[in-house]
């Protein structure tokens, strides 16, 4: 695909034959490709294919705009994400036999295509230099973008819902990416009928997942890892793992193609195998490899087996042959066997430096050697523990930060959580209020913190008694959470789910992003790049098959699907037909604004339309009258579309005060209209500072400050 930015190519007719550029691409001048691709592959056994590349259309808008406007966020997460190639089969007469991710009947595919030859030669030059070879390339989803194609060798991804929209690339209708999923070969044959929930190629083989349970088969359909895991994870790139429960069982180490089993497994530091991997020649290596099991930390080797059990609270990195363990409270050190070399019965502890190492017992910092001797020289002091001077507290603990990591002393300066964590920080919660009416506040819980534990820096949450409620398995735990105590919790990009406020796991990881923040009766999900709603067990309520899904309210949300936006009701009826460019908001006194050829009018409950579109822009109907804009002016209607106010204002404020006034300005002056279109405070001033139920509204003139009420 990468010779579109430097060849020029040549533009053929149709509109379903089409060239990715018509302008000549250089490094220094990259052009917008223009349309999508059709590749037409030689002919076998009498059967040919033709594939409409709308994948590579995508991979090249977004590679122009990765090199002429580059940024921060990559723009594969900002161009809508592409359909599925459709892929046609036509026989040696020239009629399509076959088509797969299309909506469109033969007959019609079949007078689309009479007119090209059945010789036809793609415009696609890095397809005409490869001869036609059907490669059997598909993008593995628009959320993770790396300008590279997965390899099917040979097997093509099909889908089996249809969208309800057209393709804007292409007159075809095309597949959504909401059905099940299968794979053709380059005749047009199904190797797997569309019955699963997704399927991903692993080197020589294939990942499937169906029915929430996940196996891997070869291209004979034998079973390599049998149908029995109900979740999946990649490693990096090396590593596939197979969870049950949320606990690790296999393990499939693709970089010498072995297969391990463990024994339920929370957590394993492959950062740290990938480091000894890929790093052979660095002077530290890790060589011992942490993981944890119900909650303790134990070592394993490069080939899965335990060297150390998990009997550990924490295992700390090497530095000079030792290792920082702690189990009951107590520190010691692990030499490179993973043999508890020096006993676990110091208070505190300090790595090793020259080597000598620091321990704290009954108050007193003494030196050691690394076989344990406590020895009489003080050439290495105790590293201070490094308090803010705003210090941090856990109910009555203070969080200290030492050489080995953050805990929790007492008064006494005693640990009480040792100096383990890679962070602490207090867990937020909702407080019910003192005053009743006057809303939630938010404070610290005095007996529970969040911790981010080493080696792999991952989230869980700690009671100041040591006991783990939330395991050390996520990239993020929410600081805040719902006003019934449901956090979102993530373990990688896309693997969300939910905790409730006991931190027990309600929703499981297994979703592409989870929100919270709208009710308590209810979650947002989204998977495949589509957004929908759940129950707070995780009972999916609405399907995720919507572009976005908003707030709820009266019992509806605007949604927008295939780019045209509607309202679904609780169940996820549609309430509003999905044919409008734009809401805004939501529904105010029974009205909605809606946009149509770019222009604003108002809806009803019922969808009838009670004022034309017919303004540039529009305020919500928050109050009797509303601002409407007319040739760059802003005046006020009513619900009849009466004019109220005329056009003689150079802007409209979005929202109705506390007061019932809305501001508005003219010739760069603020004043304010009240709901009978009044200007009730007159269009005099320069500035507004604020608003007081007792005062009025705070302005400035002139430099000067006065308090207004409204006449």
């Amino acid at each position: 695909m990468l010779f579109r930015f430097f060849i020029v190519l040549i533009a053929a007719s149709s509109y379903l034959h089409v060239s990715a550029q018509d302008n000549e691409l250089t490094l220094f001048r990259p052009t917008r490709p223009v349309k999508v691709d059709t590749l037409y592959y030689p002919f076998y056994n009498n059967v040919q294919m033709i594939e409409i590349d709308n994948v590579g259309y995508w991979e090249a808008n977004v590679n122009f705009h990765e090199m002429s406007q580059p940024r921060a966020l990559s723009w594969s997460m900002l161009i809508p994400g592409p359909f599925p190639n459709v892929y046609l089969f036509r026989d040696t007469s020239g009629e399509i036999v076959k088509a797969f991710n299309s909506s469109t009947p033969l007959w019609q595919l079949t007078m689309d295509f009479r007119k090209v030859p059945l010789n036809k030669k793609s415009s696609d030059i890095a397809h005409v230099l490869t001869g036609g070879k059907h490669t059997g390339k598909y993008h593995s989803g628009w959320a993770d973008y790396h300008s590279r194609m997965i390899d099917f060798d040979g097997f093509y991804l099909v889908y089996d819902t249809v969208a309800t929209g057209m393709n804007y690339l292409t007159r075809a209708g095309t597949v959504g990416r909401s059905g099940k999923v299968g794979l053709i070969d380059s005749f047009g044959n199904y190797f797997l009928n569309t019955e699963y929930d997704n399927i991903i190629p692993v080197k020589n083989d294939i990942l499937i997942v169906k029915d929430s349970l996940c196996g891997i088969i070869d291209k004979q359909k034998n079973a390599v890892v049998p149908m029995e895991y109900d979740n999946y994870n990649f490693a990096a790139q090396d590593e596939l793992v197979f969870y049950r429960e949320v606990k690790i069982y296999l393990i499939y180490a693709m970089y010498k193609d072995s297969m391990y089993k463990v024994d339920g497994y929370d957590h394993i530091s492959f950062d740290a195998m990938h480091y000894d991997r890929y790093n052979p020649t660095a002077t530290y290596q890790y060589v011992n490899y942490p993981f944890r099991k119900d909650g303790k930390t134990g070592l394993l080797d490069n080939n899965y087996e335990v060297i150390t059990p998990a009997l550990y609270d924490y295992i700390g990195g090497y530095v000079e042959d030792r290792a920082v363990c702690s189990r009951d409270k107590k520190f010691g050190y692990l030499d490179r066997s993973g043999k508890e070399i020096i006993p676990c019965i110091y208070t505190y502890v300090e790595y090793f430096r020259k080597g000598v190492g620091v321990v704290q017992h009954n108050g007193e910092f003494r030196n050691v050697d690394k076989d344990g001797k406590l020895l009489d020289i003080t050439a290495v002091r105790p590293e201070p523990w490094r308090n803010n001077r705003d210090a941090t507290f856990i109910g009555e603990l203070q969080v200290v930060q030492t050489g080995t990591g953050y805990g929790l002393i007492d008064k006494a300066s005693q640990f009480v959580i040792p100096p383990v964590y890679a962070m602490i920080r207090p867990l937020i919660t909702f407080i019910p209020p003192k005053i009743p009416g006057h809303g939630k506040t938010v404070g610290p819980v005095p007996d529970v913190f969040l911790a981010k534990q080493y080696p792999n820096d991952q989230w869980g949450i700690v009671s100041t008694s040591g006991e783990v409620l939330l395991p050390f398995e996520y990239e993020l735990v929410a600081d805040y959470p719902t006003a019934a105590g449901f956090r979102v919790v993530k373990k990688d990009e896309t693997h969300w789910g939910v905790v409730d406020r006991n931190y027990k796991l309600v929703v499981p990881c297994i979703y592409e992003g989870i929100g919270t923040g709208y009710d308590d009766d209810y979650f947002t999900f989204y998977l495949d790049g589509k957004v929908g709603v759940m129950d707070t067990t995780g009972q999916i309520q609405i399907p995720a098959e919507y572009k976005q899904i908003h707030r709820f309210v009266s019992g509806r949300a605007m949604a927008l699907k295939d780019s045209l936006y509607g309202f679904i009701d609780r169940e996820g009826n549609t309430v509003i037909p999905f044919r409008y460019e734009q809401f805004q908001g939501e529904f105010e006194n029974g009205l909605v604004a809606f946009k149509e050829k770019n222009e604003w009018g108002f809806l009803d409950t019922n969808a009838s339309v009670i004022i034309a579109p017919q303004y540039e822009e529009v305020r919500r109907f928050e109050s009797a009258i509303t601002g409407v804009m007319l040739n760059d002016k802003w005046g006020f209607i009513d619900r009849e579309n009466k004019l109220v106010v005329k056009f003689e204002y150079d802007f409209v404020g979005h929202e109705w005060g506390h007061d019932s006034l809305v501001e508005v300005r003219r010739n760069g002056k603020i004043g304010y209209v009240n709901s009978e279109g009044k200007e009730v405070i007159p269009c005099i001033y320069d500035s507004s500072r604020g608003y007081s139920p007792e005062k009025g509204h705070h302005l400035e003139k002139d430099g000067q400050r006065v308090w207004v009420k409204a006449e």
